[in-house]
């Protein structure tokens, strides 16, 4: 008798790691179904039994719950099909709902209190085992008792369809295979630990200063097909942020810097640019930086920018306008329009730079002419604090390999000047009618 109760005992055990570990892994088509307990049954001559005991040559398993009206509504059907087909096949409705739930639908709902299928009420264990948050489901499961068919539509719940499968013809049904865990109301982009993150093809995002050092900007590409699919910019303030969406309505001169062109009419001007007294204090950065992301299916990537000026517009809750105003430039010129950049045409050899953090020289040899225009950009457009709007009218291809050697105090205005003009160039102060764009309330 003692070796029954434990031979049993470990059966039970044995039967709950099983579960556990199938609740974890839920059953997939093929699989076998375990012959787990089922316990408050009603309409079935006991309140327990095993599964197998309902076996046919096709077991039905309808889950459903109370709130479900499509389920509740679809129980004389069901009903039908058991009396129409017999010992063939046995219907067994499962669902979670508790006891106590199930009694107040049945004493108001006349289609349920009338069906006489058995039902399995206030289960967690068979219903564990299936990948399923929505009802209706219904598992189709074959004499041998593997799992053919989990299903969510009705389509195939008719007497034709369920004699197919008896005589073994194939049908082919949609599989439904839902989060048994996921939560409704929680963010796509954290439920179920970010799982749902490689589906999303479109999506916007803007966050404050994330604790990195670096400010850059990279486009994002697909990493299984290659294609442009968005944009990514990492601490930036607001009017960089800005820039990156208009760039389109500047000139591609080279220079970069082109701060000076937004216009800020608020009255929190201040916070929106970003100058060197900020980049040692992490309190301001992390009020005034920001990181955007933005994704689009590849077809639609022409359309990035607009996307970005729609989204800053609304986040920062601004107006924005582009148009023409003249302003105070520092405009790079050609001495000799004729021939422009002669004096600097690259007589070529190894190519080579100084290092872009060097104030008191600049050299190029073999480099391209852009790297001329940065190393000016560098040098003038954040002086004074609010910086200068640079212009290049020189006419010289950005890629063309040049040659220039600007030693000495170049930061001084006047020193730069006159050794740009011993290579053919000038830099000089000139009021120009430029794009720029405005930000307003």
């Amino acid at each position: 008798m003692i070796l029954k109760k434990i031979i049993f005992l470990l059966c039970g055990i044995c039967m709950v790691i099983y579960c556990k570990a199938q609740s974890q892994r839920h059953l997939q088509i093929g699989d076998t179904v375990p012959n787990v307990r089922l316990t408050h049954l009603i309409n079935y001559p006991n309140k327990e039994a095993n599964l197998f005991d309902f076996k046919a040559k096709l077991l039905i398993l309808d889950f459903w719950d109370v709130f479900c009206a499509p389920c509740i509504a679809n129980m004389p059907k069901m009903e039908a099909l058991q009396q129409e087909l017999g010992p063939d096949i046995r219907v067994l409705l499962v669902t979670r709902s508790s006891v106590e739930l199930v009694n107040s639908l049945l004493s108001k709902n006349e289609k349920a209190r009338n069906c006489k299928l058995p039902m399995l009420i206030g289960d967690t264990l068979l219903s564990s085992l299936f990948s399923y948050q929505t009802v209706p489901a219904y598992a189709w499961i074959d004499k041998q008792g593997i799992l053919r068919h989990f299903t969510g539509t009705k389509q195939f719940l008719n007497a034709s369809a369920i004699r197919q499968f008896i005589r073994g013809d194939t049908l082919t049904m949609p599989v439904k295979n839902e989060y048994g865990n996921f939560n409704s109301l929680e963010s796509l982009l954290t439920e179920g630990g970010g799982r749902n993150l490689s589906k999303v093809d479109y999506y916007s995002l803007i966050s404050h200063w994330v604790n990195f050092d670096g400010q850059f900007s990279a486009p994002l590409f697909d990493t299984k097909t290659g294609k442009h699919i968005g944009l990514h910019i990492i601490n930036q303030s607001r009017v960089n942020l800005f820039l990156y969406a208009y760039e389109d309505c500047f000139p591609v001169d080279g220079f970069r810097h082109q701060e000076n062109r937004v216009l800020i009419e608020l009255p929190d001007s201040i916070n929106y640019q970003q100058f060197e007294q900020h980049f040692l204090d992490d309190n301001w950065k992390n009020k005034n930086l920001f990181c955007y992301e933005s994704r689009l299916p590849p077809e639609r990537i022409h359309l990035i920018r607009e996307v970005m000026k729609r989204d800053l517009a609304n986040y920062f809750a601004v107006n924005v306008k582009s148009e023409k105003r003249r302003k105070q430039c520092l405009v790079l010129k050609s001495l000799n329009q004729t021939e422009p950049g002669y004096k600097i045409r690259s007589a070529g050899g190894k190519p080579y730079k100084s290092s872009p953090h060097t104030r008191d020289s600049l050299v190029l040899v073999n480099s391209a002419f852009s790297d001329l225009i940065r190393g000016i950009d560098r040098l003038f457009s954040q002086q004074d604090g609010a910086g200068k709007i640079l212009v290049n009218e020189t006419n010289i291809g950005l890629s063309s390999p040049v040659d220039i050697r600007l030693t000495g105090n170049i930061q001084d205005f006047i020193v730069m000047r006159q050794q740009l003009r011993h290579y053919g160039l000038d830099l000089v102060t000139e009021e120009k009618l430029i794009p720029v764009i405005i930000l307003y309330n």
